[in-house]
């Protein structure tokens, strides 16, 4: 017969976690203002100059699309610091990989001179357009207060190491309690070298009997808040691995 499989020094387990962490979760709403049109978002911010980001024709090149290629400061780099900290309201925010589409009400009709000539001729605070697919980046706030944009399906542990975050993990498991972290808005776990952003690990989301919701992607309009819980992991060791309770 199989050789049966023995168990983790310690009766250690993440069966049981992984057990509940899988399924569907009532999706978040959007900020205020924002609108689906097809598969992507669109949605409009205000800020003053200096706007501290960097435009860039998009993959289909020059006329084809412009978008945000890096924030480095200024009022979009104010505005995403704001929407990242702990327990700030909803809002609409910019983050690489974001496509301008209008300014000041005016299309930019995809090209990046155009974009820019009327940013520059622009006077005070700019009201501008954008859009960003709905199973796009997710923004990610670590710890050490780096934000980074990363894709979807990267490991959070070799997306903290890009960023210059280090948890002091030193398992590929989430075994050494070091990697546990969890997002204080919804009080999901996520393990660095297990979990990547764009998948919801968990259903702590309570379940809507009426209501399924959306299958467990993160929402790309929702920045993912990482926050260390070395007590959460304390807890589950305490029942030897079987339940955080």
């Amino acid at each position: 017969g199989a050789t049966p499989r023995r168990a983790a020094p310690g009766g250690f387990s993440l069966k049981s976690l992984f057990s509940e962490r899988r399924g569907f979760i009532k999706r978040r709403p959007y900020p205020e203002g924002m609108e689906e049109v097809g598969d992507s978002l669109w949605f409009e911010v205000t800020l003053e100059k200096p706007l501290g980001f960097r435009l860039a024709d998009g993959p289909d090149g020059p006329g084809r699309g412009v978008g945000i290629a890096e924030i480095g400061g200024g009022s979009s780099g104010e505005l995403l610091e704001r929407v990242c900290a702990e327990g700030a309201a909803p809002g609409n925010y910019l983050q690489e990989g974001d496509e301008l589409q209008e300014v000041n009400g005016q299309s930019i009709n995809g090209d990046q001179d155009t974009a820019v000539g009327m940013i520059m001729q622009a006077e005070g605070p700019v009201t501008l357009t954008f859009s960003r697919s709905s199973k796009g980046s997710i923004t990610i706030a670590f710890p050490n207060g780096s934000i980074v944009t990363a894709p979807r399906q990267a490991l959070l542990k070799q997306i903290a190491e890009k960023a210059g975050y280090d948890s002091g993990c030193t398992c590929k498991n989430g075994r050494c309690g070091k990697c546990w972290h969890e997002d204080p808005a919804t009080g999901e776990l996520y393990m660095l070298p297990i979990n990547c952003p764009g998948i919801v690990p968990s259903i702590f989301r309570k379940r809507q009997e009426a209501d399924r919701g959306a299958e467990a992607d993160f929402e790309s309009w929702v920045p993912l808040r990482l926050k260390p819980c070395p007590e959460r992991f304390k807890r589950f060791m305490a029942t030897d691995g079987k339940s955080e309770e």
